[in-house]
């Protein structure tokens, strides 16, 4: 199954109702941003894989993200083909 939402609140109401094999999330979001739908979704007692997208090549977000439980941490413009392999590995490893 794959979803698509506009902000992080919309992503926890959808986590709360599905079960997901992967989160791919852009850091920056209206409404909530990446990090604070990271944090709601640990607190949900939730233990699904996140990748965080990021424009912003920032050592303190990249931090942030990894410190929440980001898997990893994706750079704008990213190889489509290097992230979908990054999905590959952490799917075959949860399965």
């Amino acid at each position: 199954m794959i979803d698509t939402v506009s902000n992080g609140l919309f992503a926890l109401d959808k986590v709360k109702d599905n079960d997901y094999h992967l989160i791919i999330t852009d850091l920056v979001m209206p409404v909530s941003d990446g990090i604070q739908f990271i944090y709601s979704l640990n607190n949900l007692g939730r233990e699904i894989p996140v990748i965080v997208i990021t424009g912003y090549d920032n050592i303190e977000n990249m931090l942030n993200a990894y410190q929440m439980g980001a898997i990893d941490v994706a750079y704008k413009p990213y190889d489509p083909e290097k992230l979908l392999d990054l999905c590959r590995k952490i799917l075959e490893n949860r399965i």
